[in-house]
C-alpha cells in the first residue's frame, strides 16, 4: 500500500495538486482526520509492507449511521477525490 501511495503523491505534486492522508482508514475519515502526505517521506516507505498509514476495520460502512458520518467527513473536508486503497 505504501508503494501506491508513493505513486499517488508523485502524481499528485507533478499535476500541482495537494494531498493528503487520512489516518486508520475509513475510521480516521469518520472521524475528519488527516495528515499531510510528504514526497519524501512516503517514498522512503514504499519498499516497506503495510501502509504508513495505518488500518482499521472498525467502521462497517453497511451501517447507515457509519456512511453518512464518512460522507459527511468528505463534505466537511472540502475533498474534490477520494483514492481508496486496500482490501
Amino acid at each position: 500500500m505504501n508503494a501506491v501511495l508513493a505513486g499517488a503523491t508523485e502524481a499528485a505534486s507533478a499535476a500541482r495538486v495537494s494531498l493528503m492522508g487520512i489516518p486508520v482508514a475509513f475510521e480516521g475519515l469518520a472521524e475528519g482526520r488527516t495528515r499531510t502526505l510528504h514526497a519524501s517521506e512516503v517514498r522512503a516507505a514504499a519498499g516497506r509492507s503495510g501502509t504508513l498509514l495505518g488500518t482499521s476495520r472498525r467502521v462497517d460502512l453497511r451501517r447507515a449511521s457509519q456512511l453518512d458520518r464518512c460522507v459527511a467527513a468528505i463534505g466537511g473536508l472540502r475533498l474534490d477525490g477520494l483514492i481508496v486503497v486496500g482490501g
